[in-house]
């Protein structure tokens, strides 16, 4: 060691600086190999070659750095740990032979001569030359570590280890741990950190604690009142949403509890969207069902006029009859007139029957003939009628022609009904009328139907009853109007718009 004082202090001081460089990356080397997963006995034997190979240059550091103070204190002292470095040379070389043939790794091999480079026997042949072969031991030897560390990086990539364990479970995006029975963490990633802070403000060192926290909300932000499938739901601030789950596991015959936490945000947005999707359609559901109900209501008042309507007309028919029957002072005896009131109760008493006889024009022109009433019908009536006219047959025109009547419908013609049947039972019982005219006509913006009578004008200004507003209320319906005239003679007329009789369907509802 004594050529070493030739080259200098500050040859000597960098020196100690190579040397702790390469003790320190050949120690990596040595932690790389020791981190082998499932390492078989020659990678066993290639581990313990190199912690020699790193006692080796820790020795040369050692040498160095003694050679340094000696220099600094103006001592020269001779070589110094002679056995220890042929002892230690010698393991490395028996070491180098075994992994170069047992892994058929020749390149292994190489580490011998490097090695030899500074063994005393080398400086005592080399002289002035050993300070430059022991320097460039140091760097032959960073260069192979250096080779070592990458081949051991190449392999981490194709074998597991306790290295890429851990760093594939950092790279998981949800958050997860491991812990004994006691409480004891054994695994935890960064993930499951972050979310220990965030929701509790430290990190957990016994699991256990860490899981009742999440339990019974012992957090700084609160979980979710409505969870999913039963879990734990936890909004952070961030907008994100995470569900907490447990399983139990067996490792090596003992129980473990794994806790995990999977991002949720998704899930709980779509949650959150059919939650208020399903109190709309609930919502919607009980407008509808009151819109129901009121229709229900709605077609019970329906029916309820109409059978207010048929008891009026019916009664006011018969009425009508009587009163013609006594002011005509025709005869009739007590068994036909006893029956006729029954007649008239038993028809009162039908409520729910909507046609009877007397709801066909024909039939009714007849019975007012029968007591002196002439009824004359002109134009054409809706179809389902067929009135006996006082004008020869001829065929209804076609299209809108004036003077027929193109509007068809079981509404209109019942409507037809209704009208005439009130107009003339009116006229008889209250003007003392003996003759109507009826007249359908139809221009080209409507149709008409007119009834008039030759009966007593009223003095005063006519009251109308519930006949003529139920008639009024049913021409609504139609799209029509009704109007009353008294000179010359009493007449009332029921006008229907074309466009909007044709946008009424047969229910009578204007459609749109």
């Amino acid at each position: 060691m004594i050529e070493f004082y030739r080259l200098g202090y500050p040859f000597i001081s960098g020196l100690v600086i190579l040397s702790s460089l390469c003790t320190a990356i050949q120690a990596t080397a040595v932690i790389a190999g020791f981190n082998r997963h499932k390492a078989a006995a020659a990678d066993r034997i290639e581990n313990l070659l190199q912690a020699f190979v790193l006692a080796h240059t820790f020795l040369l550091a050692l040498l160095i750095s003694r050679l340094r103070t000696d220099y600094y204190a103006s001592l020269i002292i001779p070589s110094e740990y002679i056995m220890l470095r042929y002892s230690i040379f010698g393991i490395i070389a028996v070491l180098a032979i075994t992994v170069g043939v047992l892994c058929h790794k020749p390149q292994v091999l190489t580490i011998i001569p490097i090695a030899a480079l500074t063994i005393p026997f080398t400086e005592e042949i080399s002289n002035h030359v050993f300070p430059w072969l022991y320097t460039l031991a140091l760097l032959l030897i960073m260069v192979c570590a250096g080779v070592f560390l990458i081949r051991q990086r190449m392999l981490y990539g194709r074998e597991i280890t306790a290295f890429s364990i851990k760093e594939g479970v950092d790279a998981l995006h949800s958050g997860l741990f491991c812990c004994r029975m006691n409480g004891e963490i054994i695994l935890i990633n960064r993930k499951m950190q972050d979310l220990m802070r965030v929701l509790t403000g430290r990190l957990w060192r016994n699991g256990l604690e860490f899981r009742r926290a999440l339990l019974e909300g012992d957090t700084i932000i609160k979980p979710q009142s409505t969870v999913l499938d039963g879990e734990i739901v936890y909004l952070l601030d961030d907008g994100t949403a995470w569900l907490f789950s447990e399983a139990a596991l067996q490792i090596s015959g003992k129980e473990h509890i794994q806790l995990s936490a999977a991002d949720v945000t998704d899930r709980w947005e779509l949650t959150d969207e059919l939650r208020i999707k399903q109190e709309e359609l609930r919502y919607r559901g009980e407008e509808l069902s009151a819109a129901l109900t009121s229709l229900d209501e709605l077609r019970r008042g329906e029916e309820l006029l109409r059978l207010k309507s048929k008891v009026h007309d019916m009664m006011a028919q018969r009425l009508a009859l009587l009163m013609r029957i006594f002011r005509s002072e025709m005869s009739i005896d007590e068994e036909d007139l006893i029956s006729f009131a029954d007649d008239m109760l038993a028809e009162v008493r039908r409520e729910g029957e909507l046609e009877d006889e007397t709801d066909n024009i024909e039939t009714l022109c007849k019975i007012y003939g029968d007591i002196g009433v002439k009824i004359t019908i002109e134009g054409n009536p809706p179809e389902g009628e067929s009135p006996e006219r006082n004008q020869p047959e001829e065929k209804p025109p076609k299209g809108n022609q004036t003077g027929g009547n193109p509007l068809k419908g079981s509404d209109y013609a019942a409507f037809y009904s209704v009208f005439v049947r009130e107009a003339v039972t009116n006229a008889v019982s209250h003007g003392l009328a003996t003759e109507v005219m009826i007249i359908c006509s139809s221009s080209k913006n409507e149709n008409i139907i007119s009834v008039s009578n030759n009966g007593v004008l009223p003095a005063l200004t006519i009251i109308e009853g519930s006949g003529i507003t139920e008639l009024r209320r049913r021409a609504a319906i139609l799209g029509g109007t009704i109007d009353i005239a008294t000179k010359p003679n009493f007449e009332i007329t029921a006008h229907f718009n074309k466009a909007n009789y044709a946008n009424t369907d047969i229910r009578g509802t204007h459609k749109g």
